[in-house]
């Protein structure tokens, strides 16, 4: 399999994968998500690394129906950020590049 890569922040990477190791969100074992195999979201992923390319709505009603994640201060805007960080980093295996935290 050919290696991915996402660019990121340290801050950007620290923060949810602290988040998701804190409330045990995983996709390492997950083979498809919204319709998508795991091959379809690669090939979405190389298109575009932040896969904007999969509709906004869809990552809205799974980050709105994180019900443990309810009470604790988190915006819809960091359940899709966490959802996205776990398909990147977990499902599809990208090994993050580390950019400055300014850029």
């Amino acid at each position: 399999m050919q290696e991915l890569y996402a660019h990121t922040s340290t801050y950007f990477y620290n923060k949810y994968e602290e988040m998701a190791k804190k409330y045990g969100i995983s996709y390492k074992n997950a083979q498809n998500i919204f319709g998508y195999s795991k091959d379809e979201v690669i090939e979405k992923f190389k298109e575009d690394e932040n896969l904007n390319n999969i509709p906004l709505k869809n990552w809205d009603i799974l980050a709105a129906n994180m019900f443990f994640l309810s009470g604790k201060g988190y915006s819809l805007a960091e359940k899709v950020c966490v959802l996205k960080f776990c398909v990147i980093y977990q499902m599809i295996g990208a090994i993050p590049i580390f950019k400055k935290d300014s850029e």
